[in-house]
């Protein structure tokens, strides 16, 4: 019995769709779908038709962010191998970086939660159509650091960053998200598809090779993207190896993610709270 794999490539003439493909976790990010992305990408570079890309997710949701469920590996403790965990980060960022460089455009159609991790992929894209009403958010445990905010902060600038990165599970709107300058349009969630095939229609009508040196002279433009980055690799691997930071995974393993976050929310002393409560079997 053939398993569909975790991110469809779905080629449709000049318009192609790369879609996230599990709904049943909001699109949660794995390792095993890191590698099924890589290969629609694969997939995506073999195309000769396809002039514009919609990155989506199926279901309700853009994407959750990492898998966090116990045994994963963001989960598990990095200290006794931080090499180890910077290459596992490194994989994201080399994903991402594919989108980003990608010859053909990159357009994000996001709805409903776009969060921790998977802001990621609209963040890699060229362009970005969001529901009003999506949440996007940031992670609601310091589990890491730095991942992300020195390209985010390139994108909406430095003190826009610095409010969303340093209160943890921060939350932002579809329309401040377009307000801000991550994406770079919000349009209500019923109309979300509708408008960002309009929108991909219209970029298809341009031959691709054009599109493909246009992209490519933006994209050496923005070269400090890159490299932003690629530091978020080492700013994040540092922090893992943080001995808050190792205590909070500690936590997760032994009493769960939604235990540890409903603590950290409600009190000022996680671990003394969690103390008091038997240790949960939720994933």
């Amino acid at each position: 019995m053939s398993v569909e794999p975790l991110v469809l490539y779905e080629p449709e003439g000049r318009i192609a769709y790369l879609t996230l493909n599990r709904p049943e976790v909001r699109n949660a990010l794995s390792a095993e779908l890191q590698v099924d992305f890589n290969a629609a990408l694969d997939e995506l570079g073999r195309d000769e038709e396809a002039r514009v890309v919609i990155l989506r997710g199926a279901g309700p949701s853009f994407c959750s962010g990492f898998d966090l469920t116990r045994n994963s590996q963001s989960v598990q403790s990095t200290q006794h191998d931080p090499w180890k965990d910077r290459r596992r980060l490194l994989g994201w960022i080399d994903l991402a970086l594919r989108l980003w460089e990608s010859p053909r455009p990159i357009i994000a159609q996001v709805q409903g939660h776009c969060l921790a991790g998977g802001i990621l992929l609209p963040l890699a894209s060229d362009i970005v159509f969001i529901g009003e009403s999506c949440a996007v958010g940031w992670p609601r445990l310091p589990m890491g650091a730095g991942f992300m905010d020195a390209a985010m902060s390139l994108l909406i600038g430095q003190r826009r960053a610095k409010e969303i990165s340093y209160i943890v599970g921060s939350r932002i709107s579809g329309t401040e998200a377009a307000e801000w300058g991550y994406a770079n349009h919000a349009v209500p969630d019923d109309k979300l598809e509708q408008v960002t095939l309009e929108f991909a229609s219209r970029v298809a009508k341009t031959p691709r090779s054009v599109l493909e040196i246009r992209k490519a002279a933006i994209t050496r433009a923005g070269s400090a993207f890159r490299d932003a980055l690629l530091s978020g690799v080492e700013w994040d691997a540092l922090a893992h190896v943080d001995p808050a930071v190792d205590e909070t995974r500690g936590l997760v393993r032994k009493y769960g993610m939604k235990n540890v976050i409903e603590a950290f929310e409600g009190s000022d002393d996680v671990a003394a709270t969690l103390a008091s409560a038997k240790p949960s079997t939720d994933g």
